[in-house]
């Protein structure tokens, strides 16, 4: 999918926008997806893979689109900017 938009980016996945075609039609829950984030920022680059955990197909100004969310895989060596977003040891839980 070289068209493929970011919608979200986060420690454990992405969201992924793109236009609905004959290959990515086929796409379903438990895919594995391979993939590079390509940006001018290189602390946003990086390689990944992971699975498709949900799938939707939506209409835009007439044209099919889907939406993927897409977690990845464990060993995923994330983006520095990601890396900072990653979750710390208790972070948030109540004491």
């Amino acid at each position: 999918m070289n068209d493929a938009v970011i919608e979200d980016l986060a420690w454990g996945g992405m969201r992924l926008n793109f236009a609905k075609t004959a290959v990515t039609a086929y796409l379903q829950n438990g895919d594995t997806v391979i993939g590079e984030v390509e940006s001018d920022n290189p602390a946003l680059q990086m390689s990944f893979a992971g699975k498709i955990r949900w799938i939707e197909v939506y209409s835009a100004r007439g044209e099919e689109r889907q939406r993927a969310g897409i977690k990845f895989d464990e060993g995923v060596v994330a983006s520095e900017i990601l890396f900072s977003l990653r979750p710390q040891n208790d972070a948030g839980v109540a004491t």
